[in-house]
C-alpha cells in the first residue's frame, strides 16, 4: 500500500541539510551554532523528547506502510 500523504511532525531546522551535501553553505554552521542549537538547548531533555522523539516514532508505522 502506498501513500500520496506527506507526513510531517515536529519543528524543521533545514540549515541542518545544509551543513553538507550539494546544498553546502559557508554560513550553515554559524546558525546551527548560535540559532539553532539555543532553541534545542531551551526546550531542554523532555521538550526534545515530546517535540522530537515521540513524534518520529509515532510516524513509523505510517512511512513503512
Amino acid at each position: 500500500m502506498t501513500s500520496d500523504k506527506n507526513i510531517s511532525f515536529g519543528a524543521a531546522f533545514p540549515t541542518f541539510y545544509r551543513l553538507i551535501g550539494p546544498f553546502k553553505s559557508g554560513l550553515a554552521p554559524e546558525i546551527v551554532r548560535n540559532e539553532l542549537w539555543e532553541t534545542i538547548q531551551r526546550r531542554g531533555l523532555a521538550g526534545n523528547i515530546f517535540m522530537g522523539v515521540i513524534p518520529m516514532v509515532s510516524s513509523l508505522p505510517l512511512r513503512s506502510s
